[in-house]
């Protein structure tokens, strides 16, 4: 991986092991991934201290311009994978993440949830925590206070043509 990046919530070792760039006997593998694991939970964590402590001007470095930079679809922040994606273009991938992470234990979307009326418990706890967090940067940096409400709809759920053709080769 010749060009290397700063230590993050990963090591270039666990990028290399992630991007399957590197591997490991089975009993060092575990242990990678035990301190993969480790570090997420502790990058997580390090986002209140970053929220209380991080001066303004800093978080603006971070994000760019004193107005927020476009949000990218995942598409374009893959690209030719040569330039790591900015700051604004690496959200999307870390909500992702977040709504995997609170979905672990449920079934995969269908289409047959929206006909039934069920939606997955993930999309409410997302929903809660944007809520929150839109509630806890109300109160914290600016003068205003104000109920938050956020809610997902899905429309026009498909299944992707790679999860059909999937179905096709069983």
């Amino acid at each position: 991986m010749g060009d290397e990046n700063p230590t993050a919530i990963l090591t270039n070792a666990q990028r290399e092991y992630l991007n399957g760039e590197k591997d490991y006997r089975p009993s060092v593998e575990r242990q990678v991934q035990r301190r993969i694991r480790e570090r997420i939970e502790q990058g997580l964590a390090d986002f209140t201290t970053l929220f209380d402590k991080l001066d303004q001007e800093e978080v603006r470095k971070i994000f760019g311009s004193n107005t927020a930079q476009l949000i990218q679809d995942y598409e374009e922040v893959q690209g030719d994978g040569q330039n790591p994606p900015t700051t604004p273009a690496s959200v999307p991938s870390a909500m992702a993440f977040y709504l995997r992470g609170l979905n672990y234990g449920d079934e995969p979307i269908h289409k047959g949830l929206d006909e039934i009326g069920e939606q997955q418990p993930a999309f409410d706890h997302f929903a809660e925590a944007i809520e929150s967090g839109v509630s806890l940067y109300l109160k914290e940096e600016t003068p205003y206070m104000a109920k938050v409400n956020v809610s997902i709809e899905l429309e026009d759920v498909e299944h992707q043509e790679e999860f059909l053709e999937s179905l096709r080769d069983e």
